[in-house]
């Protein structure tokens, strides 16, 4: 394999296009909230309306994502990598081409399943081709260049529909997505489960239900904030996911082949480190809603200066990939993450208390480096020491879990706004809601830190 000799950077450069897949998927999720306005009025819709050009997109990618990594495991990382950018340009395409709103919908749930067969492939398709000497690091190679696409992408999305047209925030796509998959089909190795297991061991019930969780848990999270906490949609679909779940671990203790294998659920300090990436995650989608309403309604910024606050927090994110990739094996893993924790808390502290927008920068980037360190080093300490069969089960578990808790922090967000008053005081509410998750975080991460104190560097811990 071309990424076992040489440094990392000749290690690093079979996987440029899964870096490049990675950074598309990252600026067009970014770039498109500050589109949506403009779409809408194109449209003759309102904003609210095509909230669905967001969710479609997530139910999708967070219902497939173990299903992808499943399949990529029997028929190729390398042939499900490739085939998730073949649909994500040909979606991209088709977005930028709607002509109604129900048509970009749905182009969007079809980006979302490209997205679905990219993201945890990827990961897996680096662990299975690179030995453990240069693995971390190529895998923070990769977060780097794929949290660039998190940085510019609000001032592409904005700058394009501004200029260009929203359409053109799709179009982007297109050339990436196929430089990559023409560099993909040449430098890139294949690998599939050892085990040798086939289409008809595959544990079709568990799928379904784990496709029915997610999907089902997402659409009661997006109607709490639709219709109320009390609706039907909401109440019945969070009782649906419930069950689902439920019925999702009955299965898989009696499945011959579970997607979430014996081996895996025992390793408790794989458990432990997607907690603590999940909250870190978690912390930062709050941070995001919260300081978008406090930037422009509380503190009175153009959405333009708003967006360019965030690009140093932006590219704060960024750079975790390439520190992630020295730290993953050489300095105890919850430790690192008890650590990101803590900090994140303490800038969402400062944030709370700022009253200069030098202060909100410090603040947000602080928050930006330590939450984007949490999460990145939850994927890349992960990989880095798995047994390299474990590697697509694990990212379908992690990317899913992350993806979905993350859209009920969002959801938390916006309803603690609400519990502090902000119909009447959206100054006193940001604070409030900024303050106490900070401090909220302080504690927990002080928690994690002592509780996992004597657990040894991940390689002695999950190997």
């Amino acid at each position: 394999m071309p990424s076992r000799a040489g440094g990392v950077g000749r290690a690093f450069w079979p996987f440029v296009p899964v870096a490049l897949a990675l950074f598309c998927i990252q600026l067009d999720f970014f770039s498109l909230g500050l589109a949506l306005p403009v779409i809408a009025r194109d449209m003759g819709s309102t904003t609210t309306n095509l909230q669905w050009v967001l969710s479609g997109y997530m139910l999708a990618l967070g219902s497939l994502m173990i299903p992808a990594s499943r399949m990529a495991d029997l028929v190729g990382r390398k042939k499900v990598l490739l085939s998730g950018v073949a649909v994500f340009a040909v979606a991209s395409l088709l977005c930028g081409l709607s002509q109604s709103a129900s048509m970009l919908v749905a182009m969007r749930v079809l980006q979302g399943v490209g997205g679905a067969m990219i993201l945890p492939v990827s990961l897996a398709l680096v662990t299975n081709a690179t030995d453990a000497a240069v693995r971390p690091r190529v895998l923070g190679m990769l977060f780097g260049i794929a949290n660039i696409g998190t940085a510019v992408g609000p001032l592409v999305g904005g700058g394009l529909a501004a200029t260009a047209g929203w359409r053109w925030v799709f179009f982007v796509n297109v050339p990436i997505a196929v430089v990559a998959f023409v560099m993909g089909a040449r430098t890139l190795t294949d690998s599939r489960d050892p085990a040798g297991h086939t289409v008809r061991e595959v544990d079709w019930i568990g799928l379904a239900l784990v496709i029915v969780a997610v999907a089902t848990l997402s659409l009661g999270i997006d109607g709490i904030s639709a219709y109320g906490l009390v609706a039907a949609v909401t109440l019945g679909g969070l009782a649906l996911a419930i069950l689902a779940t439920g019925l999702f671990v009955l299965q898989e203790r009696r499945a011959t082949w579970p997607l979430i294998s014996r081996r895996l659920g025992s390793m408790r300090s794989f458990w432990v480190l997607l907690g603590g990436g999940t909250f870190a995650n978690a912390g930062y989608a709050v941070l995001i809603v919260v300081v978008i309403i406090q930037l422009q309604q509380v503190r009175g910024y153009s959405s333009a200066v708003a967006g360019l606050v965030f690009v140093a927090p932006a590219l704060a994110t960024a750079a975790c990939g390439p520190i992630s990739g020295r730290l993953a094996g050489k300095v105890p893993a919850s430790q690192v993450m008890a650590v990101s924790i803590v900090l994140g808390g303490v800038g969402m502290v400062v944030q709370a208390m700022a009253e200069s927008l030098a202060v909100d920068i410090a603040g947000l980037t602080l928050t930006g480096l330590a939450f984007g360190m949490g999460y990145t080093f939850t994927n890349i300490a992960t990989q880095s020491v798995l047994p390299e069969s474990l590697a697509s089960e694990a990212s379908g578990v992690v990317l899913t879990t992350i993806v979905a808790l993350g859209g009920i922090a969002v959801v938390i967000g916006a309803m603690g706004l609400e519990l502090f008053g902000g119909d009447t005081n959206m100054a006193a509410a940001t604070t409030s809601m900024l303050l106490w998750t900070g401090v909220v975080a302080i504690v927990v991460g002080a928690i994690f830190g002592f509780v996992t104190r004597r657990m040894t560097p991940i390689e002695a811990s999950v190997a």
